[in-house]
């Protein structure tokens, strides 16, 4: 039984296109004539038909220059659809509602009142769009909502998605919390929460959640003493010189405490070292020596010693007072072990470790390559590499405490200061 020839199947060639004909979009093997936009079988697909159908249907377009066709094609393919023309449009507006959920981040992030969008930031977009692009801003202007309760409605959005993110994490990793209340403008009471832990190598600090008090605290200044108290006050406020000089100091360590990402290991030292210099003040006082106190030393210099003995008691007391009441809030950092081994494990002599940490102390210690990684970058981003956590676990989770503990109450008071400068606390959803 004799097989049927197999039909020939014939290919389209760049030649046809002196005919009008390029390959079908839908099926390369068919022609398309770019004239009538119409689909031939492949039987079709031959010179002298393709030639035919030109010369009997478009016989003005057969003599056209021979630039003509390939222009032709060139402007079908770049033809633009309904269906790409929709798919534009919904482009251009999805890159809108990216666009105003970013900018009501960076609102929120500012503090600023939410009607900051539609006053200030679309004008200045259209300014630059039509100044600088020079280009007309009208569509994309309107592709941003940016109105007042479309910002307050994104920043909700944006804030649950942020806290249901870092719930997941909280629930797969260890952390810190420090909690705080402060009263606001009116007697609005706000507790405010931070968390700080160690993801991905990183360590991070972010707000938990910041919620209103049901309270009502009043203070009456001098309330319970004699009116006079405040005359008393700005009568010596000039004479007291001691004061201003004292605060300097505190207020040194105050910010050597504060700012992101501050350890334990940092605050120990900050303290110490403060708690020996309240030690030297003390003793210079007392021998009338204030050159680290300058306003009091240009006050007795410039008035021949008029800080009496009475007043050096005073001073004395007072710095010996700062240094107990130092000691005792600070009890906790000042008396906390920081073994050897988190500040330099290198230098650690491993008989002196608890068993569970000398096996991997000793392979610490040999490899070459974390020791030139530990010279150069530090201890505290050594410890927060990944890799070193993973590798080690057991030395990092008693190097974690170190670096995850708040040593200080920085944050929350950083919070607080944000919600009073807030404009007027009007856009704050307590809820």
């Amino acid at each position: 039984m004799t097989e049927n020839p197999k039909k020939k199947c014939r290919q389209y060639s760049i030649d046809y296109l002196k005919f009008g004909f390029i390959a079908s979009p839908t099926n390369q093997q068919l022609p398309f004539c770019l004239l009538c936009n119409q689909v031939f079988s492949n039987e079709g697909m031959k010179p002298s038909r393709m030639c035919g159908h030109l010369t009997k249907k478009y016989p003005d377009k057969k003599v056209k220059d021979l630039k003509y066709f390939p222009i032709l094609s060139k402007q079908f393919a770049n033809r633009g659809s309904i269906d790409g023309m929709i798919n534009k449009i919904t482009t251009k507006n999805d890159d809108g509602l990216v666009a105003s959920y970013n900018i009501s981040l960076l609102i929120a992030k500012c503090g600023k009142p939410r009607t900051i969008g539609e006053k200030l930031i679309l004008p200045a977009i259209r300014e630059v769009i039509s100044t600088v692009i020079h280009q007309d801003a009208s569509s994309v202007v309107r592709s941003i909502p940016l109105s007042n309760n479309s910002v307050s409605r994104k920043i909700e959005e944006l804030a649950i998605d942020v806290e249901q993110q870092l719930c997941k994490v909280l629930q797969t990793t260890e952390f810190a919390l420090q909690l705080d209340e402060s009263t606001l403008r009116d007697n609005k009471a706000l507790l405010m929460a931070y968390v700080r832990y160690i993801h991905n190598g990183v360590s991070k600090e972010e707000m938990l959640f910041s919620k209103p008090l049901e309270t009502d605290p009043k203070v009456e200044f001098l309330e319970e003493y004699d009116s006079t108290l405040a005359e008393k006050v700005k009568m010596i406020r000039t004479d007291v010189a001691y004061l201003p000089d004292i605060f300097e100091k505190l207020n040194i360590v105050n910010k050597q405490l504060q700012g992101n990402n501050t350890t334990l290991i940092q605050a120990k030292g900050v303290v110490l070292s403060f708690l020996s210099k309240l030690t030297l003040f003390r003793q210079n006082i007392a021998r009338r020596e204030f050159g680290q106190l300058p306003c009091s030393s240009e006050l007795d210099m410039a008035n021949n010693n008029i800080i009496r003995d009475d007043n050096i008691h005073i001073y004395c007391s007072h710095v010996d007072s700062l240094s107990e009441d130092l000691l005792i809030r600070s009890k906790d950092l000042t008396e906390l072990v920081i073994p050897n081994f988190v500040i330099n494990p290198f230098r650690t002599n491993i008989e002196t470790l608890d068993p569970q940490f000398q096996e991997e102390f000793t392979d610490l210690q040999n490899d070459i390559e974390y020791n030139a990684i530990f010279a150069q970058c530090g201890y505290s981003a050594f410890w927060m590499k990944k890799e070193v956590s993973e590798r080690y676990p057991h030395i990092f989770q008693t190097v974690k405490l170190m670096f995850v503990a708040f040593p200080s109450s920085y944050l929350v008071e950083k919070g607080f200061s944000t919600v009073v400068n807030l404009p007027q606390n009007k856009e704050i959803d307590w809820k």
